[in-house]
């Protein structure tokens, strides 16, 4: 029986187009058009989104190597939105816009799922799934019990991305690096991204919010969670509660779930390099934002690949699995060859 795998990538590795110009990854148009209102619909006019998978060992280094690897295997490729059915072991690219609601893109991955299962006339699906892709693919998997056959995650931000706090709050281009060279400023890269509800979602709600050490301090004084985000003035409000209530449904989700093949790969770098705690000294009269360190992949703490929320009384994941090393960063893992057999093993 042929192998059924769907790819997920992470934040910013779906192709986001606009009357013909290429606004992500390579943003040959006005990189504002990426704009959403408050209701969360395109300001300039319908994006379209489509997958990079078949330019992806050229265009995105990033997952070259795992693309590379999968073709060396004998599999084929194919896009989402291709209407032809492959009968041969195929690899599908799946894209989703990240900027919007994680449910709008999990509720396109269950149609996709459901037309490859009609179509190939098999149900051994493996959902490979990578950074925010994650998230797509977990919120779409427990919905339905034995949905898919395996899910893999590679670098999970199940507990939430600091960086993202951040980006809306101070402007650093983290979330789309490649705005740097076009000059945003700043107050130009918040307003891109203020309501942009999918990285809202990915903020850490839980793991974060300790009461020794807290999320945020600004001139020496800590604020928990709830203080930093609702003193955030830069931050749409609605969207911070939407986020918050959508993480507390996935995780009571995970917890009633039966479904048990869901294997999670994770990195330790040994250098500190996880970003956790987020400090800012405006002393000075300019912002000089800094960031606590702890042991991690580069972007989530090593524990959090293990639940999504610690203070769930989840049952312990088994199929889990732990790389160490500076090819074992939150971006090196998908070229990490180690992690490559690993997860051709779990799909054969």
């Amino acid at each position: 029986m042929p192998h059924k795998v769907i790819f997920l990538p992470g934040l910013g590795c779906s192709k986001l187009c606009i009357n013909g110009h290429d606004l992500v990854p390579t943003i040959e148009g006005g990189i504002m058009d990426l704009r959403l209102d408050s209701y969360g619909n395109d300001v300039k006019g319908n994006v379209e989104v489509t997958s990079i998978l078949l330019d992806i060992s050229n265009n995105v280094p990033v997952y070259g190597p795992l693309v590379n690897f999968f073709k060396n295997k004998g599999f084929v490729f194919q896009n989402a939105d291709d209407s032809s059915v492959i009968r041969d072991n195929t690899l599908y690219g799946f894209p989703y816009d990240f900027r919007k609601d994680i449910r709008l893109a999990s509720v396109g991955l269950e149609r996709f799922v459901t037309k490859i299962k009609e179509e190939s006339k098999t149900d051994d699906i493996t959902i490979v799934s990578h950074s925010m892709g994650n998230l797509v693919a977990l919120d779409c998997v427990l919905n339905h019990a034995d949905f898919v056959s395996k899910l893999v995650c590679i670098a999970p931000p199940f507990d939430g991305v600091p960086q993202v706090y951040a980006s809306l709050n101070y402007g650093t281009e983290f979330p789309l690096p490649k705005t740097n060279p076009i000059g945003l400023e700043p107050k130009e890269f918040q307003a891109l991204v203020v309501n942009w509800q999918g990285l809202y979602q990915l903020f850490p709600f839980n793991h974060y919010d300790d009461s020794s050490r807290g999320f945020y301090s600004k001139q020496n004084k800590t604020l928990s969670l709830r203080e930093t985000y609702e003193k955030s003035e830069s931050l749409n409000q609605n969207l911070v509660s939407q986020a918050k209530l959508w993480k507390e449904t996935l995780v009571h989700k995970w917890e009633k779930s039966d479904f048990e093949n869901i294997y999670l790969i994770s990195g330790e770098l040994t250098e500190n390099k996880t970003i956790c705690r987020i400090m800012e000294d405006d002393s000075s009269g300019n912002r000089n934002v800094s960031y606590g360190m702890c042991a991690g992949d580069g972007t989530i703490p090593k524990t959090s690949y293990e639940k999504i929320s610690p203070d769930s009384n989840l049952r312990p994941i088994v199929n889990k699995y732990t790389y160490t090393g500076l090819d074992a960063e939150h971006n090196a893992l998908t070229q990490n060859r180690h992690v490559l057999e690993k997860i051709f093993s779990i799909i054969s």
